[in-house]
């Protein structure tokens, strides 16, 4: 049996097996988002004020993720907690399966990493990929999915598109 995908971490569900029941994912009904160091602290209060609106609108939590220890995500996470509002949790975990659990059982899913969003996509959770960095594979993958539209370069891109992928139940 040989399949094509863009990329192998899309076949997450079928090797990577996590008991949802069991799963240390907190909320079920929750928002999952990651930033890292190379973004402003502007754009990350203009993402917190966009945070704000989505969880006033729908009820969910927002989970600040760390994903990776090597482009300072934890402490603009940190930051970016600081700035909110809303009901949220700062989780920082180096485990792989926690990680995956937290996005699996997202609601949706927004953040600057690749494999964040291609873990969204692998368990049919919603995903916006904020490529503000403008990697070609990033828009790549969004657009061999049929969702480049959900590929965005810009904080302000967010208010225009949140409550579309609100209201989106699945993606593939």
């Amino acid at each position: 049996d040989i399949r094509i995908v863009p990329d192998t971490a899309l076949c997450l569900p079928r090797y990577l097996k996590i008991d949802c029941d069991s799963a240390t994912a907190g909320p079920k009904n929750h928002t999952v988002v990651h930033v890292n160091g190379y973004i402003s602290k502007p754009d990350l209060s203009a993402l917190a004020l966009e945070l704000d609106a989505h969880v006033f609108r729908t009820g969910r939590k927002v989970v600040l993720l760390a994903l990776a220890h090597t482009h300072r995500d934890k402490e603009s996470l940190a930051v970016l907690s600081s700035l909110l509002n809303c009901d949220h949790v700062l989780v920082d975990t180096r485990s792989i399966f926690e990680m995956a659990s937290f996005i699996m059982n997202a609601s949706l899913y927004l953040g600057v990493s690749f494999h964040g969003a291609i873990t969204a996509f692998s368990y049919g959770v919603p995903a916006i990929g904020f490529n503000y960095m403008n990697y070609a594979k990033t828009s790549d993958l969004f657009e061999s999915l049929g969702v480049d539209t959900w590929c965005i370069q810009s904080v302000e891109q967010v208010s225009a598109l949140l409550p579309l992928v609100e209201q989106s139940r699945q993606i593939c």
